[in-house]
């Protein structure tokens, strides 16, 4: 005999699984956000040391009249 409360139960584990395996994801994603954000910032200094040792960011400088 099936009692009333195993479904409840039941639902309710399989709500926990759920929220156990979104939490997992959004841990993997923000970790490859994360990730991405450093690169990002390394690829923004790496192009900012290049045209500045290019002169290009003078020249920019100056075609836009000299707004920084």
């Amino acid at each position: 005999m099936k009692l009333w409360w195993q479904k409840e139960i039941r639902d309710a584990r399989a709500r926990a699984d759920e929220s156990e395996r979104s939490l997992r994801e959004s841990a993997i994603r923000r970790e490859e956000a994360e990730r991405l954000n450093s690169r990002a910032r390394r690829v923004e200094g790496t192009l900012h040391r290049e045209l500045l040792q290019n002169g290009f960011a003078d020249a920019l400088r100056a075609a836009f009249g000299g707004v920084r």
